[in-house]
């Protein structure tokens, strides 16, 4: 929540960083947060994409397919 675009940015890469379920749940819970910039919840989107976990995949997969329809 903070104001400052590099703090936000910081702050996405350090989750990125936890170990992959950790990482891959936070991410996804800004990715899907509304209340985020378009910006924000791209850049987890970004960082999920570079993540092999699975969960990480399955989300991205999920997203791809509901945007499909």
């Amino acid at each position: 929540k903070d104001e400052g675009e590099q703090v936000r940015e910081q702050t996405l890469f350090a989750l990125s960083r936890l170990p992959d379920d950790r990482a891959t749940r936070a991410l996804i819970a800004i990715a899907e947060d509304r209340s985020l910039s378009t910006a924000q919840r791209t850049r987890a989107v970004f960082w999920l994409s570079q993540s092999q976990a699975g969960g990480a995949q399955a989300y991205l997969d999920k997203v791809l397919a509901r945007n499909a329809d």
